[in-house]
């Protein structure tokens, strides 16, 4: 019988199977309320470590995952991706015994600095100590 997993070891524990599809093996941790079916938090989080895995070189920063059907928490879990040409979009079907369980869309980057704040070079930016406190607008406006 496979039980849950005492640790997270096995989440992110996954394996290339080509250019285009990523395999993870059970157990799984299960849902709350039914046993044996699938945490759909993990879906989402090993969704991600596979694009991570296909292409350590760009940056993931948007994640919309739709779940389709429930999974079970002892079947391996296989996760193909497909481009969609000319954008930086991605979908990733997730799949078990070859049914479609969930599907994920992701945004992704291959600049470094897209998701780094600290390169806001504009100069009206101002940080909330910076700006004006609230009685000070108040005073300027009239009604």
């Amino acid at each position: 019988m496979i039980t849950a997993p005492k640790t997270l070891w096995n989440f992110f524990n996954m394996t290339r199977v080509d250019e285009v599809r990523v395999r993870s093996e059970p157990p799984y941790i299960g849902g709350a309320s039914v046993p044996h079916r699938l945490y759909g938090g993990l879906s989402v989080s090993q969704a991600v470590q596979s694009f991570l895995i296909l292409h350590p070189d760009r940056l993931l920063h948007t994640v919309n995952f739709k779940f389709i059907a429930p999974g079970s928490n002892n079947v391996p879990l296989l996760f193909k991706l497909a481009h969609i040409e000319g954008e930086n979009v991605a979908s990733f079907l997730t799949l078990q015994n070859n049914k479609t369980i969930g599907i994920a869309h992701v945004l992704y980057s291959t600049e470094i600095d897209y998701l780094d704040g600290a390169h806001n070079e504009s100069a009206e930016y101002q940080t909330p100590r910076d700006s004006t406190n609230v009685e000070e607008i108040l005073k300027s406006i009239e009604g």
